[in-house]
């Protein structure tokens, strides 16, 4: 997500509030996602796109 620009406009002192949240929000709601990754072991064009749909989901509803 850092990579990818999705935290460009969160203020540099909620960077790890809002990483944390990430996190949390990737275990809890998307554990099939996390699990296809692990398994997987690499991250590939349509593991790479629901990644991206997890993540822009998520940074609509994170608030700081």
């Amino acid at each position: 997500a850092m990579q990818n620009n999705y935290f460009d406009d969160i203020d540099v002192s909620k960077m790890v509030l809002a990483s944390d949240s990430l996190r949390d929000f990737l275990v809890s709601r998307k554990e099939g996602l996390l699990t296809s990754i692990r398994e997987k072991a690499k991250i590939d064009e349509d593991l790479s796109g629901q990644l991206k749909t997890a993540v822009d989901e998520w940074k609509n509803s994170f608030q700081a």
